[in-house]
């Protein structure tokens, strides 16, 4: 039996990491069906259930008015991500009732599940990410108008973009992007900071 401070090491040599080129529901699911191909229990149930809960929760956004395939996608990531931590609890919980087999099992399937996802950006590699992209598409007249106030959100999404193109699409939130992109634009003059 693995003790703790192994479990915490476990590592899965994916291959196959999630990049942004399908939607995450449809990469999951080539994931259980190779799972399938290959006997892998393991991985079976696991992403069995976590599709289970992404398409509910799916569902339900999509029912949800101004919903785009882009929030869409953004909230899949999200669950897939709220799965791993719910595990990681779990496990912690197994662990102090002295369930050492069921805490590893926990363990394993967070650690699998990060495996298949692009690794988080911290604050200050997003900073950087989103400074070197900004500075990239600064000059694109399209994006900065000489004769009309540029579109923040179109900004936004540029940068979003080429961000998620060298980093891994599931490597930020479009949330975090925004909220560091907006002080840079006012600094910039480029629009206008509200008046409190």
């Amino acid at each position: 039996m693995a003790t703790p401070a192994l479990v915490h090491r476990i590592r899965f040599n994916s291959t196959v990491t999630f990049q942004g080129d399908m939607h995450l529901d449809k990469f999951l699911t080539r994931q259980l069906m190779d799972a399938r191909k290959t006997r892998d229990s393991f991985r079976t149930n696991l992403l069995r259930t976590v599709i289970g809960e992404l398409q509910t929760e799916q569902k339900l956004l999509a029912s949800q008015k101004g919903t785009t395939p882009e929030k869409l996608e953004e909230s899949a990531l999200k669950s897939v991500r709220k799965a791993i931590t719910k595990r990681k609890a779990a496990a912690e919980e197994y662990r102090s009732s002295n369930l050492v087999e069921t805490a590893e099992n926990e363990e394993r399937e967070a650690a699998y599940l990060e495996s298949i996802l692009p690794r988080q950006l911290d604050e200050a590699q997003l900073r950087a990410a989103i400074e070197s992209a900004y500075a990239e598409i600064r000059s694109d007249e399209s994006l900065f108008p000489a004769d009309k106030n540029p579109n923040p959100k179109a900004i936004v999404e540029r940068i979003s973009e080429l961000v998620g193109a060298s980093h891994g699409k599931g490597s930020f939130s479009g949330g975090s992007v925004f909220s560091i992109v907006m002080p840079m634009l006012s600094k910039d003059g480029v629009i206008k900071a509200k008046s409190k």
